[in-house]
């Protein structure tokens, strides 16, 4: 047996898959033990010619969305581990794969994360500044819904979180409705694990811990008496996560990211929801996936005044000095503006984001 199935949806990602694949076969790892699958969505530009050219497996993805063409690439996977890998993650670090294998000698573990992004002076601004951050969206370092090390708060989540230091990693136990945001971005699982949800047509990343936890509370029979649980690893290493190139592109995924989760929620497919079951219906209303109410109160009124982004930045800058931390509250103003007006369009109109002429 393989002992990596590595995923990867694309939809004309020529920009950043040749980058992406080029690490991963540069890695200290022998190649005849994992296969690459690019789950494609319908590429016309030189996605498919770049795949080819690392004897990668290729599949259709009919349903277009990249959670469609991990549920797709996972069904195919033949690896006793399956990572989930975008197509603008880069693994800087050649020992990535082997670190990322050493937790699984605990049977305890079913999954592996690494701990943070990386970043290289030469790339983007928009990735550095998301890089220094640890997390793709500011709205989660008030929330406390992270999952990588962030210069602003020297912590990898905001969460309460049980954690037990060994050798080149943390032990996590993470609790049903207290999970952070993990299962993108080089995450790893057993695959054999995976099995309660091959039957869906979708990978919600963020939602495949609760699950998980969920069914294996009905196969040991827990019905309610303790909490379900189970232990991840998150690994002492990173990598780059190549964000949004242009202020335009960065809007679009925001929207996205709205638009989706609305109308998935909306038809009963997502269960995020579950990290905050006693959430007000009227909070529900404004944020359908649950959320913590201090951190909600402190992101819009921050976005008012302004102050405590300015502070967040300084403290971000003095973590790690590089002048992209001016982004800090412009970014975190946008996502703010875009994330009010999508939600209130949804009102009238939920439906998924149109991937026509979707690049990456």
């Amino acid at each position: 047996m393989l002992t990596y199935s590595i995923i990867t949806p694309t939809l004309n990602a020529d920009r950043v898959l040749d980058q992406c694949l080029d690490h991963l076969i540069r890695q200290n790892f022998p190649r005849d033990q994992y296969e690459i699958i690019i789950a494609d969505g319908g590429s016309t530009d030189k996605t498919l010619e770049i795949a080819a050219k690392y004897n990668a497996i290729i599949i259709p993805n009919p349903l277009k969305t990249g959670e469609a063409g991990k549920m797709a690439g996972l069904r195919a996977a033949t690896g006793q581990f399956v990572v989930f890998l975008d197509s603008d993650n880069i693994l800087i670090d050649p020992e990535w794969l082997n670190k990322m294998l050493k937790p699984f000698t605990d049977f305890q573990i079913i999954a592996t994360e690494p701990i943070k992004f990386v970043c290289r002076r030469t790339d983007h601004p928009f990735t550095r500044y998301f890089a220094y951050l640890g997390m793709g969206d500011p709205i989660n370092l008030f929330l406390g819904n992270y999952d990588r090390l962030s210069a602003i708060t020297n912590r990898w989540t905001g969460m309460n979180i049980k954690t037990e230091k060994k050798d080149g990693y943390l032990k996590v136990h993470l609790v049903k409705g207290n999970v952070p945001t993990i299962g993108a971005n080089g995450f790893v699982v057993r695959r054999v694990a995976l099995t309660p949800i091959l039957s869906n047509d979708y990978f919600f990343d963020i939602d495949v811990l609760n699950i998980l936890m969920r069914s294996n509370s009905q196969k040991e029979g827990l019905h309610g008496h303790s909490s379900p649980s189970c232990y991840i690893a998150k690994v002492d290493t990173g990598l780059v996560h190549l964000f949004s190139g242009t202020l335009s592109t960065m809007i679009r995924k925001y929207q996205r990211k709205v638009r989706d989760y609305v109308y998935y929620n909306s038809i009963n497919i997502r269960s995020h929801a579950e990290n905050s079951e006693k959430i007000n219906p009227i909070l529900k209303l404004l944020y359908p996936g649950g959320i913590n109410l201090v951190g909600l109160i402190l992101y819009l009124s921050s976005c008012i005044t302004i102050i405590p982004l300015l502070v967040q930045a300084l403290i971000g800058f003095i973590r790690k000095p590089d002048w992209v931390w001016i982004l800090h509250p412009i970014i975190t103003e946008i996502t703010c503006t875009v994330y009010v007006t999508e939600r209130i369009k949804s009102f009238f109109k939920k439906s998924i984001y149109n991937r026509t002429n979707w690049s990456q």
